[in-house]
């Protein structure tokens, strides 16, 4: 049923950025905001979001592992090499 909803109301994307952390390491961060358990309730809700859209290009990223600017550097990366995002994005600019 969940996958049927998704299907209906979301869009198909060319690709899914999940950005994912240890709960531990994101509760830490940022103490006085996110527990570990919301951390972890959090990492799961986006995990079965990003399972349940038909798409076969998902992109997990665990931004406890790199830095703000390494993740945002392989990001660009990845969006500059995925040919149907440059497309749809030099389409969106005419």
């Amino acid at each position: 049923m969940m996958k049927f909803t998704y299907k209906l109301i979301l869009p198909k994307p060319d690709m899914i950025i999940l950005l994912y952390g240890d709960p531990i390491t994101l509760s830490h961060r940022k103490p006085n905001e996110v527990s570990i358990i919301s951390a972890k309730r959090g990492l799961e809700k986006w995990e079965k979001v990003s399972d349940n859209i038909l798409s076969k290009n998902v992109i997990k990223i665990n931004t406890t592992n790199k830095g703000i600017t390494e993740s945002a550097l392989y990001i660009q990366n990845l969006l500059r090499e995925n040919k149907n995002i440059k497309n749809n994005l030099f389409n969106s600019l005419k």
